[in-house]
């Protein structure tokens, strides 16, 4: 009966989850600039096959940009192929056109699916590592979570991106096995095709198997086996940044482009990017002296507002977690992966509100088990403490934002550039009007 009462309480979450989500579906009618481009990249592959990014009118409605030329655009370089061909594939299934209108709607209806899959895996996370109410408790969190909520509605690739690290945390947590090893590296693999974000997850992979592995020469079969997989999968998109630009690290050097401007450092037009000694000495003192403190600073300050009461037991949690060998052990995969995480986002010269997408997850799973260590009343009242004040935050959120989106940032608090960019992007794409 008390496993029953569980498994409905879950379900009753996540059809409340999905309608809420179905409503951020609606109200992100608009795109932002990343999503910009991905749906532009689905729209050039679902009409033929190629990976082109379309620059369009100056606006960021969907309905006002026209059917993509038959020739030009830019071939792919600043996100993996993965999320515009799935956006491609959703439109065929749709029986939609190539207009960047239906592939943008197709990347939202993929962000839905996820967002709603999200909170599923929340549940088996925690269920399995703290127990069944746990779960429950984490699946409310998730499903009344504003971030997650929007980031379900408006096709962006982060979404994507923290479901596939939750595939990997609930891969982790499983027994050390070769089909485990196979699955982490195809998780790897896929991953980095999603987002290049997710490069953490192989060198989180080869930690999960060197501290299960004890004898050496297992690991390095392990660990070989992780790196191939995950090595096939992404083989191809290097060959093709080696065909069309001349370079196999030629998409991941772009991406670095912004490190190199925000350090001063002049960027060729002609694309070639060239970094001596020097200037990587400059980068590396912008990244300990102001960028990691700033931004570390910056995400706690943020996860105070975002995840209301939660962020308390997450930070209590992992300071007692750190003189207690048993549950570090436990949560060894769930420590790895946010660790990782926090030290590639910290050391970015902005740490942008998107990124918390991702990371809101493991702050709700570790805050579960500081409170799950409380006698059964206490958990109670602090789980449902948590769930009212994500809720309220919700609420907030939602009213303060006349377009109730928070690509940019959170709304209730300044963002990184000590104002508001949310507002700014929406009224420099004449999506809101301007004061």
């Amino acid at each position: 009966m008390f496993r029953n009462n569980a498994r409905l309480a879950l379900l009753a979450i996540i059809f409340l989850g999905f309608l809420v989500r179905v409503q951020a579906v609606r109200w992100n009618w608009f795109m932002h600039g990343d999503v910009i481009d991905d749906a532009s990249v689905a729209a050039s592959f679902h009409r033929d096959g190629r990976l082109l990014a379309f620059t369009g009118p100056d606006t960021a409605d969907p309905s006002l940009y026209p059917a993509q030329p038959a020739t030009g655009g830019i071939p792919l370089k600043m996100h993996g192929p993965l999320l515009p061909v799935i956006g491609a594939a959703v439109t065929l299934l749709r029986g939609g056109s190539s207009d960047i209108a239906d592939a943008f709607l197709s990347l939202r209806l993929v962000s839905l699916l996820l967002g709603v899959l999200i909170i599923w895996l929340v549940s088996i996370i925690v269920s399995r590592l703290i127990g069944k109410w746990a779960g429950v408790a984490a699946a409310a969190w998730t499903a009344a979570s504003y971030v997650l909520i929007d980031y379900s509605g408006n096709g962006a690739l982060y979404t994507a991106q923290a479901a596939i690290y939750l595939l990997w945390l609930l891969t982790a947590i499983s027994r050390p096995s070769w089909s485990r090893t196979m699955l982490l590296g195809i998780i790897a693999g896929v991953g980095y095709l999603a987002n290049y974000q997710c490069m953490i997850l192989a060198p989180a992979g080869i930690l999960i198997l060197a501290f299960d592995q004890r004898q050496w020469s297992r690991f390095l079969l392990h660990a070989a086996l992780l790196l191939a997989i995950a090595g096939i999968i992404v083989a191809p998109w290097f060959i093709r940044s080696s065909l069309i630009f001349g370079d196999p690290f030629y998409h991941q050097k772009w991406q670095m482009r912004y490190v190199y401007i925000k350090t001063g450092i002049q960027i060729p037009e002609d694309g070639v990017i060239s970094v001596g000694f020097r200037d990587m000495l400059g980068i590396l003192h912008s990244v300990f002296t102001v960028w990691i403190p700033y931004n570390l600073y910056y995400a706690a300050r943020k996860l105070f507002i975002i995840a209301p009461i939660a962020f308390f037991f997450f930070s209590f949690g992992l300071i007692e977690m750190a003189f207690s060998p048993e549950r570090m052990r436990k949560f060894r995969p769930v420590i790895i992966l946010l660790v990782l995480q926090a030290i590639l986002y910290s050391a970015w010269p902005v740490w942008k509100f998107r990124f918390f997408v991702p990371l809101i997850p493991f702050v709700f799973i570790l805050a579960l088990e500081q409170i799950w260590l409380f006698p059964p009343r206490w958990r109670r009242i602090s789980a449902s403490a948590t769930l009212a004040a994500i809720i309220i935050i919700a609420v907030f959120t939602y009213n303060v934002l006349p377009t109730h989106t928070t690509y940019y940032d959170g709304a209730l608090t300044q963002d990184a550039y000590h104002s508001s960019e949310e507002l700014t992007f929406l009224r420099s794409w004449k999506i809101f009007p301007s004061p």
